[in-house]
């Protein structure tokens, strides 16, 4: 079966609502979840896991793709070319989706998605355009393949349960913020049960020459580049290494005084800017009632529904 045709995948800069996905589907062997429906006005992001790996043995793969340029000469590389081989499977098996919503509206599978190896399993992302959110709808309906999930649009639903993060609730954030020339825009505080993840855009690009920046490491880096080029893609370094610096410095607080400690983060480049995420660890208490973040000058607040 051809897959269907993928676009450009939406910027999702300005967060509506997010809702816990259901519990795990079983599914050839293994099993299947929707962690989070994240609602943004140009499309839907669907966050997936798939706990345990379903047989996907009967999905096509190209036997090439999943082949490893290096000989399978070893148990190591034998095990490459079998994870390889699922992510390639795994992969053909979310460009199938489809998703759509009670009131009749269909979304468009974008280029947007990614995957990465937990233990056991598989977790990842895919989005999809729609021109009319699903905001006043009450349920998603996705489709991947002959599996089919459905998704109430209940930000009190009941999540899925077990021992991996999930998701309980997603809060937008302001309008963009002036920031050095620039501006900041906190787009959502999406809260799990481990941790706290804050979106974010910058665009347009602030003056972020004040950031201490290794000019030497980047010469190194760029020893064999000339021209044109190389100062092109000087410029991109510095922009995109100073503005994880900046989000590496955000703070996060509560008014219960929970202690947030920065995980992980990363960004990509959109359109005149960059947008990205940072996490912090743990979830804020279930009576709490405020978060605020602080970033530089700048300081971001969300109120929070509470969870007792």
């Amino acid at each position: 079966m051809p897959s269907p045709r993928v676009r450009r995948p939406p910027e999702m800069v300005d967060f509506v609502a997010g809702y816990p996905g259901p519990a795990e589907v079983p599914y050839h062997g293994g099993s299947v979840e929707v962690v989070a429906a994240l609602v943004y006005r140009d499309g839907v992001r669907i966050d997936w896991r798939m706990r345990s790996m379903p047989d996907l043995a009967w999905l096509p793969i190209d036997a090439e793709e999943a082949t490893p340029p290096t000989p399978a000469d070893s148990a190591d590389a034998q095990d490459l070319v079998l994870r390889r081989g699922d992510l390639r499977r795994v992969s053909t098996f979310w460009e199938q989706s489809a998703l759509s919503d009670d009131r009749g509206n269909a979304f468009e599978l974008s280029d947007y998605r990614n995957g990465m190896s937990i233990k056991g399993g598989w977790q990842g992302e895919i989005a999809f355009l729609g021109s009319v959110t699903p905001q006043d709808a009450r349920a998603l309906t996705l489709r991947v393949g002959d599996l089919v999930i459905g998704v109430p649009l209940d930000s009190n639903a009941e999540s899925g349960v077990g021992g991996e993060p999930r998701f309980l609730a997603g809060y937008p954030g302001p309008s963009p913020l002036p920031f050095h020339g620039g501006s900041v825009k906190v787009v959502a505080a999406l809260l799990y049960t481990n941790e706290v993840v804050v979106e974010w855009l910058v665009r347009p690009i602030p003056d972020l020459s004040w950031i201490p920046f290794d000019e030497e490491w980047l010469a190194r880096t760029l020893d064999r580049f000339r021209g044109k080029r190389r100062d092109r893609l000087a410029s991109t370094i510095r922009e995109s290494c100073r503005i994880s610096e900046l989000w590496n410095r955000a703070r996060l607080t509560d008014d219960r005084g929970t202690t947030y400690a920065p995980t992980t983060g990363g960004s990509g480049a959109l359109p005149g800017g960059h947008r990205g995420e940072n996490a912090f660890s743990p979830t804020p208490p279930a009576d709490a009632l405020e978060l605020n973040l602080t970033l530089e000058e700048l300081s971001v607040s969300f109120r929070l529904a509470p969870r007792i």
